[in-house]
């Protein structure tokens, strides 16, 4: 009895040694303010990344330490930069450029596509991807989004007579069939089971992926398949895989139907610039190139289709809840519209998108206060001084905490006020230009950002133009959910009414 105790207590004492923050990591985590860690689970319970209270607890916890705090997710130190001076060292450091550790667990969905790579393989995939956000293909799909978007204005109409009705799903609905004609240069079939199945699974596996990333008990493969969420990620990974085989195959169909060398040039004799997938099956086709395989394609693909439509529809969501609480800036927004553009139908150009500076700037306001992706990790490849003063240690955690930096009251005066003026033009130019970035900065922001912002405003604009919105049963507030992108644990729920001429 007496050697089983002794033996049981040597294993709690190993299990502990484990679990201790290395010798480097204690010593500058030491230096550096932040809450009591536990052993094992650091601070993932008490301050977790993801879920419905990381939000607001990350906010509270940059104001109480002074912007820079340091966690422990297990026993790998990370350190929080909240203030601008700290968040621009981060992103524009080459020695931070690389990805945080937790991003390698999506990559059996993801692949090392440009979310999840890194080196020399982020750089060259960058490289050939940028292109396919010129302004001059962007043009080019200003007609879908006008499209797709008439399409939700219809769908939203048998909505009117109803106390309330959850938004998210059509606007996912809209903007995965955007991202599919323009992106992937392929049209999706209304009525097609497979894309609803495709959206459930991308919300399903997001959660499970989420909890991974942030929860240290879940790191080892063995308590991953313990929690029976590994075999739920199987199943769900083959569903998602389904429905990105059939777009690509349509493409590559509808390649080589279509092929033909003068459609590679314009009316001028000037080489085309291609879109997305287009120029991805192209590039594959020639020898010695970055994007060898057909794996290669579906990683960034798998990347594409969730970054292009979750993204966009937390944003919306977030701008039609704001729009509804605040009527008084929502009638501001719809008699702006309608003096400029006189119709509820009209068909926007790009021209007209650029035009819309007030809507502009309530999309920017969302974006702070309820930013698509709060937290970024980055890996530190060797010591870093911060402006603050504090040290960053190689092989450390870093996260950019984007959710307290949109609400830092040395940037912005009341914080929590949903307020489009801190957009403009003479309100930003006061401002630290690294305290608004809903996109990340530096060589790793989003190269989407202004395909998503001409999505957002056409959406918006119609649905306003259209559509007067209110909050279901007159007081309903999501509640914010990080699942890596935001969420709402409580849905989107909304009451319309059609607008009359």
């Amino acid at each position: 009895m007496l050697e089983t105790i002794i033996l049981g207590i040597i294993v709690l004492l190993f299990l502990w040694w484990l679990t201790q923050p290395n010798a480097r990591f204690k010593k500058f985590g030491d230096a550096i303010p932040g809450p009591r860690p536990y052993p094992y689970f650091g601070d993932m319970l008490t301050a977790p990344l993801t879920g419905p209270n990381a939000l607001d607890k990350h906010v509270a916890l940059a104001r109480k330490y002074n912007g820079t705090y340091r966690l422990y997710m297990g026993n790998i130190l990370s350190v929080v930069v909240s203030s601008p001076e700290d968040i621009e060292a981060v992103l524009t450091s080459n020695s931070l450029i690389n990805k945080a550790f937790t991003y390698e667990f999506l990559q059996s969905w993801l692949g090392t596509g440009l979310l999840t790579s890194t080196g020399e393989k982020w750089h060259a995939r960058r490289k050939i991807i940028t292109p396919t956000f010129h302004f001059k293909i962007l043009d080019k799909f200003i007609n879908v989004f006008n499209k797709h978007t008439d399409v939700l204005i219809k769908r939203l109409e048998k909505h009117c007579s109803q106390e309330s009705f959850d938004v998210e799903m059509l606007l996912k609905r809209c903007t995965l069939d955007i991202i599919c004609e323009t992106a992937m240069g392929i049209e999706t079939d209304e009525k097609s089971s497979v894309i609803v199945d495709y959206i459930k699974s991308v919300e399903r596996i997001i959660q499970i992926l989420s909890d991974r990333l942030t929860k240290p008990w879940l790191f080892s493969p063995i308590t991953y398949a313990l929690s029976g969420r590994y075999f739920i990620e199987r199943k769900l990974l083959k569903t998602l895989k389904l429905f990105i085989d059939e777009v690509i195959n349509m493409k590559q169909s509808d390649e080589a139907d279509t092929k033909s060398s003068s459609e590679d040039f314009d009316d001028f004799g000037i080489k085309k610039k291609t879109a997305f997938l287009e120029m991805l099956l192209n590039i594959k086709s020639q020898p010695n190139t970055i994007i060898a395989t057909d794996k290669d394609i579906m990683e960034e693909v798998n990347t594409f289709m969730f970054a292009g439509h979750d993204t966009s529809v937390s944003t919306l969501c977030y701008s039609l809840y704001l729009l509804a609480v605040n009527p008084k800036i929502q009638d501001m927004l719809y008699e702006d519209l309608i003096k400029t553009f006189h119709s509820k139908d009209k068909n926007f150009t790009r021209e007209d998108l650029n035009e819309m500076k007030f809507l502009e700037r309530v999309i920017k306001e969302t974006l702070r206060l309820y930013p698509t992706v709060p937290f970024i990790g980055r890996n530190a490849n060797e010591d870093i001084k911060l402006p603050s003063g504090y040290v960053i240690p190689k092989d450390a955690m870093v996260i950019v905490n984007i959710a307290y930096s949109h609400k830092n009251e040395k940037q912005y005066e009341n914080p929590d006020v949903f307020n489009p003026d801190n957009f403009l033009p003479e309100n930003v130019a006061q401002r630290h230009p690294f305290s608004f970035i809903p996109f990340s900065a530096g060589p790793r922001n989003c190269m989407g950002q202004r395909f998503a912002l001409l999505e957002i405003k056409t959406i918006l604009a119609k649905i306003v133009l259209n559509y007067k919105i209110e909050p279901a049963n007159g007081n309903f507030k999501p509640m914010p959910d990080v699942k890596m992108v935001l969420h709402s644990c409580t849905g989107h729920k909304l009451r319309i009414s059609k607008r009359e001429m």
